[in-house]
């Protein structure tokens, strides 16, 4: 009666509160439709219910107490499923992921297939309202170096840019689900900025989230509004769409929330991350930057990246060293962090075109580098 979970002692099902709790008690025999098997449960009177009108109620004359209770309905016989469907299922389901991995990335919760826009993003389980689906990644850039991209988004409050495709970057890194999802003026999802709790030197101070902005299900298209409270990079605007990028705004009729796509299986084990962000700030309110808050960000952190890429290695035509060569001097002229070879966060914009690298690999290795061409010369 109290919301609290019943236990059962002595052939009873009594309130759980450690605290007395309510009068809650059930005898967990049960009864038959006419009332006729086990024993009556007691109402909040302490009395002994009566059955009537296939309920339980207090015994009492006068009225007596609010005590109601209706046994809940038999369990449903367990359903045989002949061995064809299940065969069919697991072929569809084969299928499916095959398809999906065929077509881009897939993480928990998303996976990308054919949209009416080309490819597009769609739930892989069903979704709930707040849940986070994946980070919005890839190679970052200060914003005067970017020229053109679909997928290109500035990050709010810095001068840097997400380019999700690789468009204005001399290196390719591979695409995130989040990069995958289309334009809609009446999205379903959204874009959040979760900052990092203490950070690492050389490391992002801030991850752009893909979040579920209401209930999505399995196999339905996932959209945001990339004119929303997004900037475009480089062109002292709030206009995505327009002149001013040479890309105008794709049209669309909202039939796209009546397509489904049959989803890949999800993972077996998976936890769902709801209203990420608040937790964060309440993490880092409540502990003031204690271990709780490291706990809460690796946690969170961990639940919304995609599958991770094997290190990036140094050697190689297009390998980390090549990349730092040409990098590092580039990034220098517009970022300070890199000209004074400290250990700045700026590092963490050079990591983000070394898959699998953090910022300060990319520090260390850059130092041996540098020490190796000055000893040469």
């Amino acid at each position: 009666l109290c919301g609290a979970l019943a236990v059962l002692r002595k052939r009873r099902w009594w309130c759980a509160d450690e605290d007395g709790g309510c009068s809650f008690e059930l005898w967990a025999c049960g009864r038959t439709d006419d009332g006729t098997a086990g024993m009556q449960p007691l109402c909040e009177c302490g009395r002994p219910a009566v059955w009537m009108g296939r309920r339980w109620w207090c015994a009492r004359a006068d009225g007596g107490c609010d005590f109601e209770w209706s046994p809940p309905p038999p369990p449903a016989p367990p359903t045989l499923v002949p061995p064809e469907a299940i065969e069919r299922q697991m072929a569809r389901d084969t299928a499916a992921l095959l398809t999906a991995a065929a077509h881009g990335p897939l993480n928990a919760w998303s996976f990308v297939a054919p949209s009416d826009f080309g490819l597009g993003l769609w739930a892989r389980a069903p979704l709930r309202r707040g849940q986070a689906l994946g980070l919005y990644s890839g190679p970052r850039l200060p914003c005067s170096l970017q020229r053109r991209g679909t997928c290109a988004l500035q990050i709010p409050g810095t001068h840097v840019v997400v380019d999700g495709a690789s468009e204005n970057c001399p290196f390719s890194v591979p695409r995130c689900c989040a990069s995958y999802a289309n334009h809609s003026r009446s999205p379903n999802a959204r874009l959040e900025l979760w900052p990092v709790l203490r950070p690492a030197p050389c490391e992002v101070r801030q991850h752009m989230v893909l979040v579920a902005s209401e209930p999505i299900s399995a196999g339905g298209e996932i959209r945001i509004d990339y004119e929303g409270g997004s900037s475009r990079a480089g062109s002292g605007s709030t206009a995505y769409w327009g002149a001013e990028t040479g890309m105008g705004e794709p049209r669309e009729d909202g039939a796209w929330r009546a397509v489904r796509r049959h989803p890949p299986p999800p993972p077996a084990t998976c936890e769902a991350v709801v209203d990420g962000l608040a937790r964060l700030q309440s993490a880092a309110r409540a502990s003031q930057g204690g271990e709780d808050v490291d706990a809460a960000s690796a946690v969170l952190a961990c639940s919304v990246a995609d599958e991770t890429a094997a290190p990036l290695p140094w050697g190689g035509e297009r390998g980390g060293d090549a990349r730092l060569r040409l990098l590092v001097p580039s990034l220098a002229k517009k970022l300070a962090g890199l000209r004074a070879r400290v250990a700045s966060c700026q590092w963490g914009i050079v990591a983000s075109h070394l898959p699998g690298r953090t910022g300060a690999e990319c520090r260390e290795r850059w130092a041996e580098l540098h020490a190796e061409a000055e000893a040469e010369m």
